[in-house]
């Protein structure tokens, strides 16, 4: 491949994602109100322009001048991020949903823990808004993040949509820079740049940042950071950056044990005692943290209960669900509850193998295994698996360097960005089998060619 060749391919990946653009374009010239677009006209040309941000990216990464590219040509898709943040979101309405929250706290001065937005009938952000018995369900730093763009824009909604988004910009590019630095400490010196790329241009996150804004973004981004210092063994600032993360949606639980034992791991290595006078100040200053970020918003039981309503859902886009209904077809009786503590119950004894397995886990060991985590809830959860949901696993998969890395990639990213059209739970068993598929069919193609 020529220089030349693959500056085409660049420029046509750049291309694309600006051509994203033309999905809001669609909504207001055809007059669709839905979330995600239900006319077909709008439908179609958005999944047009998703297939083609998909094909351009393939060959981009694939591409072996990707090895050359440099960090600064991220700084092209954060121009083109800049113009689409004037979008309104398209697939998904959370981002309308962070906002009105915010105005709570900016505008009306009351924590979004205790109130709700019915509670604000002539708010201008109340007809955006569909979970309107529901408080904030994310972390305080989410909600005080939330507030910025209501304080600074009170009366526009567009400079409200702008600015949160040009918000998630500036934290996927912090992500995107922890995470080249991430490649900079790993021992393997080839592919050090494909995996950067395979990461920062990922169409997923260019979705999920760019044209729908969502806070899984911020999370992500300070799970990045916290994994950069865990690997450079600056365990205080690792945990800091964690409980931050933790701040923001609360999933990054589930990382927690594994990158404790890591840390562990790295000072047994080194045949040091466990310095357990600074193991309890960090774990403090984190517990300050979170009591400090708490206390203003505080609003008792109602702080955690649009998680708690959810305990008792069985949403029929889940794989326990799509296992229901195999039953129901093979004609065994099946209890929907029994089905949903089955694939619970699995999960929690999977984490508790996977944790047991971590004893000696090595940085490969720890990236494999924490993307399995992330896979193996999104496959137990009862309640729907948003796209956003799989951002948190991305960089984990990138780094996890499975067979067929972007073939996987493409596959665990497809079925976010197509789950707006199509139940979720079919996407992921049908692209689990594509995988398994390639793995198996494309050593006997790559045979038949290279005869």
């Amino acid at each position: 491949m020529t220089a030349g060749s693959f500056w085409l391919k660049k420029i046509y990946f750049f291309i694309s994602v600006v051509s994203l653009g033309l999905i809001g374009w669609a909504s207001g010239t055809f007059g669709e109100t839905n979330l995600p677009p239900l006319l077909p006209s709008v439908r179609f040309a958005a999944l047009g322009l998703i297939a083609n941000l998909f094909l351009s990216y393939a060959l981009f990464v694939s591409d072996p001048g990707i090895e050359d590219e440099k960090p600064s040509g991220w700084l092209w898709l954060a121009a083109a991020g800049f113009f689409l943040a004037f979008m309104r979101p398209v697939f998904s309405g959370d981002l309308m949903e962070y906002l009105i929250r915010g105005r709570m706290l900016a505008v009306y001065h009351v924590s979004p823990y205790s109130f709700t937005p019915n509670d604000f009938p002539q708010d201008l952000l109340r007809p955006y808004s569909v979970w309107t018995n529901n408080p904030d369900s994310y972390g305080p730093v989410s909600v005080y993040l939330q507030t910025l763009p209501a304080a600074f824009f009170r009366e526009s909604v567009l400079g409200m949509i702008w600015s949160y988004k040009m918000m998630i910009l500036a934290f996927f590019g912090g992500a995107v820079f922890f995470f080249w630095k991430i490649t900079r400490l790993l021992q393997e010196q080839s592919g050090r740049t494909r995996l950067w790329a395979f990461f920062a241009y990922n169409p997923l996150l260019i979705l999920m940042a760019f044209i729908d804004g969502h806070n899984d973004m911020i999370m992500m981004a300070f799970s990045v950071a916290s994994l950069y210092f865990l690997l450079r063994k600056r365990n205080g600032v690792a945990f800091l950056f964690w409980t931050f993360g933790f701040l923001v949606k609360y999933m990054i639980f589930l990382q927690l044990p594994f990158m404790l034992l890591f840390a562990l791991n790295n000072v047994r290595s080194e045949r040091r005692s466990i310095a357990w006078g600074s193991v309890l100040r960090y774990g403090a200053l984190n517990l300050f943290l979170i009591v400090v970020a708490f206390a203003p918003l505080w609003g008792g039981g109602n702080t955690f209960l649009a998680i708690f309503r959810q305990k008792g859902a069985f949403y029929t886009n889940t794989i326990p669900y799509a296992f229901h209904l195999l039953l129901g077809v093979l004609r065994f009786p099946s209890d929907p509850q029994i089905v949903k503590s089955l694939f619970l119950g699995c999960f929690g004894f999977f984490y508790a193998v996977l944790f047991y397995r971590s004893r000696r886990a090595g940085p490969l060991d720890l990236f494999r295994t924490i993307a399995l985590v992330y896979l193996a809830f999104y496959a137990a959860l009862p309640s729907p698996v948003g796209a956003w949901y799989m951002v948190w696993a991305v960089f984990w998969i990138v780094l996890a360097r499975w067979p067929k890395p972007l073939a996987l990639l493409l596959i665990f990213s497809a079925v976010g960005a197509l789950a707006f059209y199509k139940r979720p739970n079919f996407l992921a068993i049908g692209g689990a089998f594509l995988y398994l598929g390639w793995l198996l069919i494309e050593p006997k193609i790559s045979r038949v060619y290279c005869k």
